[in-house]
């Protein structure tokens, strides 16, 4: 009997260390997995940072990390016209938590940004020129957001043109020139309805020998390609595209002004190139009219003015190449080219600023065409020729030598005359000195 409740006692101790030991390990154990910090799964992203296996405390630390980093590497810019702005990263704020507490696991996510728009407003003030009130703003805003997302450090630029209302896109003409169609005004209409409108892209380089050539267009005449090159050229000068290739030719054609000229050709290779530098496009247009080219570049206004001119213009008169020719007669001078003036020309841009101040002053090119020259034929001399004009030379040397003895007696005889005048008037002088002198003494 004692046995057996001896045994019972045992039993029921036994179960109620191991209930509490049970429950003080298995709480332990339940405590340490709730406390626990969950980590992400893999493939977590958070725009370019990878927070796979990582907790929400050190996910957070990594971000602000490379967000600051990305700030500090970061630039951005506006640009109008040829005016560029740089504005800070340090305008768009990250909000980390809530990023972090809209995470889709095992995907790449968004950094959740804001914007001061109020700064980002600022520099765009500093655009004078630009029309504010037709800007999308918040379109600008929402790029400038989106970029900021992508944690890229590359250079952003954003050209305002492409924020502006449809309204404030329109084409002015810049630029425009007029050349009168010496020949070939077929061919010229042919091959400006195969061109059409030159669009200009922005950053960008244009070549005619290179749009003739994608045009199939590479058979025109050379007085075609010059002419449409003068034309271009024209419209060009005055604006801030940079001239890469220009070339002349020896005499100035008929039509086209000093200074202006620009000859192409497909066989000589002689191209009319440039560089649009701009962050907007131009475009150039063409049509023929009364036998005359006209051409006018369009698109948005510079911001800053263009002034072209010419000057020191000087005309190079022609040397005379003489031939002789013995088929002529004594004395007959036969013209075989009348020659033709050379010129000099100086062309000349200037930048002005939105009042007219001169800016910049520069000399875009020096064109020199050189003198044709004259070329006469005369009469070849021969033997008989030579000894007539021995005989006459010495003829005349006998004629002047007896001229110069008749001058030197003529000298002589005034030289005696003009002595013997001198002598007579000192006679005269000493006789009146001596009367004068009587004169005095009587006084006395």
């Amino acid at each position: 009997m004692k046995l057996l409740s001896g045994t019972k006692i045992f039993i029921g101790l036994f179960l109620a260390t191991f209930i509490i030991f049970s429950f003080t390990h298995l709480g332990a154990l339940a405590y340490q997995k709730i406390t626990k910090e969950k980590t992400y799964k893999a493939n977590t992203m958070v725009a370019a940072i990878n927070i796979s296996g990582l907790t929400k405390r050190a996910a957070k630390e990594l971000v602000e990390m490379r967000f600051k980093e990305w700030q500090t590497n970061k630039e951005f810019s506006l640009q109008y016209k040829e005016k560029t702005v740089q504005f800070s990263p340090s305008l768009l704020t990250l909000n980390v938590s809530n990023t972090l507490d809209n995470i889709k696991e095992g995907q790449t996510n968004d950094l959740l940004l804001s914007i001061n728009k109020v700064v980002l407003q600022t520099e765009l003030a500093k655009f004078k020129s630009l029309p504010i009130t037709s800007l999308q703003e918040n379109q600008l805003f929402a790029d400038v957001v989106e970029e900021g997302q992508t944690l890229d450090k590359k250079t952003s630029s954003y050209s305002l043109v492409d924020y502006l209302s449809e309204g404030e896109l329109g084409k002015e003409v810049l630029a425009k020139t007029e050349i009168p169609i010496a020949s070939n005004e077929l061919e010229v209409e042919k091959t400006l309805a195969e061109m059409g409108k030159i669009d200009i892209l922005p950053s960008s380089s244009f070549s005619l020998l290179k749009m003739l050539e994608d045009l199939e267009q590479q058979s025109i005449s050379e007085d075609t390609a010059s002419l449409i090159a003068a034309g271009i050229y024209g419209v060009v000068l005055p604006t801030n595209f940079a001239v890469t290739e220009r070339n002349i030719g020896n005499a100035l054609p008929t039509n086209v002004k000093p200074g202006y000229e620009a000859k192409a050709s497909v066989a000589e290779k002689m191209d009319l190139s440039f560089t649009n530098s701009n962050q907007k496009s131009y475009q150039i247009q063409f049509k023929v009219k009364d036998n005359t080219l006209y051409v006018e570049l369009k698109g948005e206004t510079f911001a800053s003015l263009y002034k072209v001119y010419t000057e020191n213009k000087k005309e190079l008169e022609p040397k005379t190449v003489i031939q002789f020719d013995s088929s002529l007669k004594k004395g007959e001078v036969k013209v075989i080219n009348k020659g033709k003036n050379g010129l000099t020309i100086d062309v000349i841009k200037e930048t002005l600023s939105s009042k007219g101040e001169v800016l910049k002053r520069e000399v875009v090119a020096n064109d020199y065409y050189p003198p044709d020259f004259r070329i006469e034929a005369q009469y070849l001399p021969n033997e008989e020729d030579e000894d007539s004009t021995d005989e006459s030379s010495t003829q005349v040397s006998t004629e002047e030598e007896a001229t110069a003895e008749e001058q030197t007696t003529e000298l002589e005889t005034e030289a005696e005359q003009a002595a013997k005048t001198a002598e007579e008037d000192q006679h005269d002088l000493s006789e009146d000195e001596i009367v004068n002198e009587n004169e005095f003494m009587d006084v006395k």
